[in-house]
């Protein structure tokens, strides 16, 4: 066992480097420079695997590598470094970032101290691979540019600056703008100031010349010197700022932003730099001379200048005109009842956000605006729109093109008593306010309001009954209502009690204080509840319940009955909830629930969570040893303990033991079963279901079961302390030449 143990270690050795051996490697190297050429001496190089994976396997599932490398580069940039062949690799798909660190190891300005770099993705495969390529292409310097470039350096004056463009020098010797000073960029060239630009002189900055913004297609900027307009194209986007001859004080500034046919304004606010906290408006369509305006509700308007009134006095329907568009529209009828018919707004001439101003000047009533042929809601509703006399509406068609809007004001209505109204850009809410009942500071205390005298009659205060304990707040008071004099009343609930739990530890008698409620027996020995002669009430009506370590009975009073029976009801069981009422038909009876107590046999036991129900009945047995020969009556059980009658079960199981020698004939064994009946008379029971019949040798080995006898008797026995069962055999052995077969028996009886 000492060598097998020893060579086990050696054989782990050569599987584990079997498996080592199933991984591919590749031997990767490379040089690092800088853009100047300097090598990154003794830099260092870290290989990645990614994504990262928790445990990557290389040429097997349990050969575990590391998903990271690193070695040093040596005073040239130059390293070496074996890595696992990502195509060997498990799981598939990965690959090797390399990022390499070094330093010049010369001070500033000179040297930029630490640099580092790192790769994309590199796939990493065969036997061998350089990356020179690769990592010069993305060293970073490590110095400033110590070779001058190709470009000659321009004469240092106190205005002049260099730069290092694309490894050459760029130079300009003047970079102080004394007058008028113009330099010209390449292609699309970015000239960038970055700082604070202060820009002096009357001519320190100037514009290009109108025909700077000839196109519209790019980002351009243009004076029109003509209209002394500043245009700003943003591709399709044209912002005109309009000449204004003197800044605004007081009035708010409007911006807009205008493309073909469309003009989104804001408000700008007072001095202009408010944007995003006012109204934003987007106009579409709109035609020559047209003006934009927001109301004080951010209402946005395009207005015809003038608002020339319309006045419609015809009574009838009146189709409305295109040509109202930014018009007052005066009903005006003294007749009878006018309808103004309005189309839809896609109709030909109410584009372009239609708009006018709807009033109602007439005497008729209201002036109803109706939808002419069209499918048009008014402020989201298809029933027509009704004007009271006297009041006005902004109607414009709303900005999801689905109906009119109308933004309309109070009118003629004023407030009554208990009215407020609510002012909207939709119309006029009223308000229904709480009437203060003054008149009730001056009833009585304890009153309230109610009718008290039928159909019709106004509230009038009515007081609470002061019959019962604090105004019928006792607890023996129930307040009830008179629907014949209207007024509430109390009654006195006259068997008294509670609703509670009254708790006893040792004996009580129940009084009117157990009334309506659990009485809770609760005594550590022997205690009692009496319910006494008389009843404490023709109503009493009570629950009882025994915690306690001893339980507690139920007695009755002098001459009381139980259920109508002299006796007692039997010892509640512990938690058993037993509720008893008095009989209303005899004073001398109570009324309860039966306890539950065990019958012949059964014991009962109350536990907080259930009740235990236990057998006081046994059972016993009895063996008979292997024998060839007859059993004489022999007492197998004796019931003790218990009484009364019962069923018993006698079971039976007897099999032959052992093997008779040369038997030509049956063997049989009569099975006799003695016990007293429930009526006092001894039986015996000796039928062919007790026979045993052994075929010929017989013995342990049969299994067909037909030489054993398995039975089961249900015996009706008197169970009392001097019967039990008892049992005898008749053997009669076959025709056998040596040996008659044995057999042996098991006998139980459970009672």
């Amino acid at each position: 066992m000492r060598k097998i143990l020893l060579a086990l270690p050696i054989l782990l050795l050569l599987a584990a480097g079997s498996l080592r051996a199933q991984c591919t490697y590749t031997q990767v190297s490379g040089t690092v420079t800088d853009p100047n050429g300097l090598p990154y001496s003794y830099g260092t190089v870290v290989a990645q695997l990614q994504p990262t994976a928790s445990t990557p396997t290389c040429g097997g599932s349990t050969n575990y590598i590391s998903g990271t490398a690193q070695t040093s580069l040596d005073i040239n940039g130059t390293f070496s470094m074996q890595l696992p062949s990502n195509t060997a690799i498990t799981p598939s798909g990965t690959h090797w970032v390399f990022t390499v660190q070094g330093t010049a190891g010369l001070p500033p300005p000179v040297g930029k101290g630490t640099q580092s770099f790192s790769t994309s993705p590199i796939t990493i495969t065969g036997s061998t691979q350089s990356l020179t390529t690769t990592l010069d292409g993305l060293a970073t310097a490590l110095t400033v540019n110590l070779n001058g470039g190709s470009g000659v350096p321009c004469t240092t004056t106190a205005s002049s600056y260099q730069w290092d463009n694309a490894g050459a020098f760029g130079c300009d010797p003047d970079f102080t703008f004394n007058g008028t000073h113009t330099r010209t960029l390449a292609a699309a060239g970015i000239f960038t100031l970055n700082g604070s630009l202060g820009l002096a002189g009357a001519a320190g900055f100037t514009t290009p010349a109108s025909g700077g913004f000839v196109s519209s297609s790019t980002l351009n900027l243009g004076i029109d010197t003509t209209n002394d307009n500043a245009h700003f194209f943003n591709h399709v986007v044209d912002l005109i700022q309009l000449g204004i001859p003197s800044v605004p004080t007081t009035n708010h500034v409007a911006g807009y932003v205008v493309s073909v046919n469309q003009v989104t304004m804001q408000d700008l606010g007072a001095t202009g730099g408010g944007g995003t906290t006012f109204p934003l408006c987007t106009f579409n369509g709109l035609l020559a001379g047209d003006y934009l305006g927001i109301n004080s509700s951010g209402v946005c308007a395009e207005l015809i200048p003038g608002l020339t009134p319309v006045n419609i006095t015809a009574s009838g329907s009146t189709p409305l005109l295109s040509t109202y568009r930014g018009q007052l529209v005066k009903g005006s009828s003294t007749t009878s009842a006018q309808t103004f018919a309005l189309p839809d707004g896609t109709t030909t001439g109410f584009q372009n956000n239609f708009y006018f101003l709807l009033e109602n000047h007439g005497t008729v009533g209201a002036l109803s605006l109706t939808n002419n042929g069209g499918s048009y809601t008014f402020n989201g509703a298809a029933s027509p729109f009704s004007l009271p006399e006297g009041t006005w509406c902004n109607v414009s068609s709303n900005s999801a093109s689905t109906g009119w809007t109308l933004d309309c004001a109070p009118g003629l209505l004023t407030a009554g008593t208990g009215i407020s109204l609510t002012q909207t850009q939709f119309g006029t809410t009223v308000n229904a306010n709480a009437v203060p009942l003054t008149a009730l500071a001056t009833e009585a205390a304890d009153t309230f309001v109610g009718n008290a005298s039928g159909s019709g009659a106004s509230p009038a205060a009515v007081a609470w009954p002061t019959t019962g304990t604090n105004g019928c707040a006792g607890t023996s008071n129930a307040l009830t209502y008179n629907t014949t004099t209207h007024t509430p009343g109390c009654n006195t609930i006259s068997s008294g009690g509670s609703s509670g739990t009254n708790i006893y530890t040792a004996s009580h008698t129940a009084t009117t204080s157990d009334n309506n409620a659990v009485i809770v027996m609760n005594c550590a020995g022997a205690c009692a509840l009496t319910l006494p002669n008389p009843q404490p009430s023709t109503t009493f009506a009570t629950t009882f319940v025994s915690i306690g370590a001893t339980n507690a009975t139920i007695a009755l009073g002098s001459s009381m009955t139980w259920n109508e029976s002299a006796t007692a009801p039997s010892t509640p069981l512990r938690w058993q909830v037993v509720p008893i009422i008095a009989n209303g038909s005899t004073a001398t009876d109570y009324i309860g629930s039966a306890p539950i107590e065990g019958g012949p046999g059964m014991s009962l036991v109350g536990n907080s969570y259930s009740l235990g129900i236990n057998s006081t009945l046994g059972n016993a047995s009895a063996t008979v040893a292997a024998r060839n020969t007859s059993l004489t009556t022999t007492h197998m059980a004796t019931f003790l303990g218990v009484s009364g009658n019962n069923n018993v079960q006698v079971m039976i199981s007897s099999y032959p033991s052992t093997l008779g020698v040369g038997c030509s004939t049956p063997t049989t064994i009569q099975y006799t079963i003695g016990y007293v009946d429930q009526n006092g008379n001894s039986v015996t029971q000796a039928g062919t279901n007790l026979l045993q019949t052994i075929a010929t040798n017989g013995g342990p080995t049969d299994t067909t079961l037909t030489d054993q006898l398995n039975v089961t008797l249900t015996v009706p026995a008197n169970i009392n302390n001097s019967t039990g069962i008892s049992y005898a055999t008749t053997y009669t052995a076959g025709t056998c030449t040596t040996t008659n077969p044995s057999y042996t028996a098991q006998l139980r009886v459970i009672y």
